[in-house]
């Protein structure tokens, strides 16, 4: 289920952690068009970009400037990091 929330300035959408889902999903408001930004649906812990990345009941989140994403990673007792190489 939806956890956090957090709006990113840099694409202007809406960021949401699936807590049990082990997801981040983006949601354009104009469009409303969902997309995965990282996880697989697995619980777990991996590195990698979008699905290949494991999360596990990730929780809070929030957003930098540049489009950075911060995951806590609640039960890998984690602080993650969510990076584009050319913009979210």
């Amino acid at each position: 289920f939806p956890y956090g929330l957090a709006w990113d300035h840099s694409s202007d959408t809406l960021l949401v952690s699936e807590w049990e889902g082990n997801r981040i999903r983006r949601i354009c408001l104009r469009t409303d068009r969902v997309t995965t930004v990282a996880g697989s649906g697995e619980r777990g812990w991996r590195d990698g970009s979008g699905a290949s990345a494991k999360f596990n009941e990730p929780c809070f989140l929030c957003v930098d400037a540049l489009g950075t994403i911060l995951v806590a990673d609640s039960r890998n007792a984690a602080v993650r990091r969510i990076t584009f190489p050319h913009g979210p």
